[in-house]
């Protein structure tokens, strides 16, 4: 009832932190894209991270009263400013990069809620953190990477549609030519932007234990699978000796194509895992029924939230 008599000035200031974050969090993600040589999945993440913090804070509405002492404002100012100004100096992406949106965060929440702030700002934080692990260091990608075994899904995928091919180790032979499965190409990283998103649909929406082990299995499943159909779809285009065909696949528009099927496929067995994985309640007659757990993290409601006093 109260809400609805504030004016525009008060609701903005009530959420104040909802727009600073929301200027860093473009900033970032502008910054973050004009990066010489960046990698493409640099600045989605950081863009995808931010979005999922928005998404928190605007739950909270008016939970963000300015509490900390002016010593934590400062110092969190400052944090703030220097992940900015060292994205803006950048001509390149580097690998430091990847721990600025958590510095910014980390400065965001000391300078409203002090030390304290970080704990009750948990989520956001956890958010802000997935540059770090997208796109994965190389050396992890290395270490990781199935290229083996995708090259034999591969070539049981290309088999399946009457493609005669062989897995040699990492090699797909073809007739007339053999295929070089790299480490890039052996579905890491597409299952680690999808986990990047899983994570994102945990954080944010309630989840019970069946559907989050299904959200991160399907992960991997899809990311790897489309990946193998991918590398099966080279090896044909070598088979053919059709070099346009190949370039089309493994860089051109069909590797977007690729990409963006791994995404639409993983949303919609998503949509499938938190709509018949969800927990039933048999209400006996006489009782009412216990409602779920709110989400992994126990965020607070904004009901919750607008109760408390300030």
């Amino acid at each position: 009832m109260i809400d609805s008599f504030r004016g525009p000035a008060s609701q903005i200031r009530e959420r104040w932190l909802f727009w600073v974050a929301a200027v860093v969090g473009a900033a970032q993600t502008a910054l973050g894209a004009r990066l010489e040589a960046a990698t493409s999945d640099y600045w989605p993440t950081v863009g995808a991270a931010w979005v999922g913090v928005l998404f928190v804070l605007w739950e909270r509405r008016a939970a963000t009263a300015l509490r900390s002492a002016l010593a934590w404002r400062l110092l969190g100012a400052a944090a703030v400013v220097v992940s900015l100004g060292v994205l803006a100096r950048s001509p390149a992406y580097r690998a430091p990069d990847r721990v600025l949106p958590l510095l910014a965060g980390l400065g965001l929440f000391l300078a409203a809620s002090g030390l304290g702030g970080w704990w009750r700002e948990r989520t956001p934080l956890l958010l802000l953190g997935l540059p770090v692990m997208n796109p994965l260091p190389e050396a992890i990608r290395n270490a990781v990477a199935p290229t083996q075994v995708a090259t034999w899904f591969a070539m049981m995928i290309g088999r399946a549609f009457g493609y005669p091919m062989t897995a040699d180790g990492t090699i797909l032979r073809v007739p007339g030519g053999t295929l070089d499965v790299l480490n890039g190409c052996s579905g890491v990283v597409s299952v680690s932007r999808l986990f990047v998103l899983a994570v994102l649909v945990v954080a944010l929406f309630p989840t019970n234990a069946r559907q989050r082990v299904a959200l991160f299995a399907s992960a991997v499943l899809v990311g790897f699978l489309v990946n193998a159909a991918r590398v099966a779809v080279l090896g044909v285009a070598v088979a053919g000796e059709e070099e346009a065909r190949f370039a089309f696949w493994h860089d051109g528009l069909g590797a977007t194509a690729f990409s963006t099927a791994t995404t639409v496929l993983a949303g919609i067995v998503w949509w499938l895992a938190l709509m018949f994985l969800a927990p039933r309640f048999e209400e006996p007659q006489g009782h009412v029924a216990v409602p779920a757990r709110p989400g992994w993290f126990d965020r607070e409601s904004p009901a919750a939230s607008r109760a408390r006093p300030h």
